[in-house]
C-alpha cells in the first residue's frame, strides 16, 4: 500500500473545467431570480404603504402611485421568470435531448445486446 493513495473523486477544478461553457447562462438566470425575488418581496410593501397613506387617508394619488408601482413590480416578476427559464432552459437544450426523436436517439445508442424493436415495444408499452 502506498504512502499516497489517489482519492476516487473528482478533482475540483476538473469540475470547474467542466461547468465554465455554463457559467454565462447561469449567471444570466441567476440575474432573472435575484430580480423575480427583489419584486415579489417589495410588492407586500407597497400594498401597506397604499393601505396606510391611500386609504386611510382618503389619497387617491398615492393609491395610484401604488398601483402603478404594483404594475411595474407584476412586470418585474414576470420578466424575472422569463428571463431565467430561458436561459436555464437553454443550458439544458444543450446537455438533453428535447424532444422525442432526440430522447429516442440517446436512448438507442446505449450498448446493451437489447434489439432496437424490442426497445420501440418497451417505449409504446409506457
Amino acid at each position: 500500500m502506498s504512502a499516497i493513495e489517489r482519492s476516487p473523486r473528482v478533482p475540483i477544478r476538473r469540475l470547474v473545467a467542466d461547468f465554465r461553457p455554463f457559467a454565462r447562462p447561469g449567471y444570466i438566470a441567476l440575474v432573472g431570480v435575484v430580480l423575480g425575488v427583489v419584486c415579489q418581496v417589495v410588492t407586500p410593501l407597497v400594498v401597506s404603504v397604499a393601505i396606510d397613506r391611500g386609504v386611510i387617508h382618503h389619497s387617491t394619488g398615492t393609491i395610484a402611485w401604488c398601483v402603478a408601482v404594483g404594475l411595474v413590480l407584476v412586470a418585474g416578476v414576470v420578466a424575472g421568470s422569463y428571463v431565467e427559464l430561458r436561459w436555464m432552459a437553454g443550458s439544458a437544450r444543450t446537455t438533453w435531448p428535447t424532444s422525442a426523436a432526440g430522447c429516442w436517439r440517446t436512448c438507442t445508442r446505449s450498448t446493451s445486446t437489447t434489439s432496437h424493436t424490442s426497445r420501440r415495444a418497451e417505449w409504446s408499452r409506457a
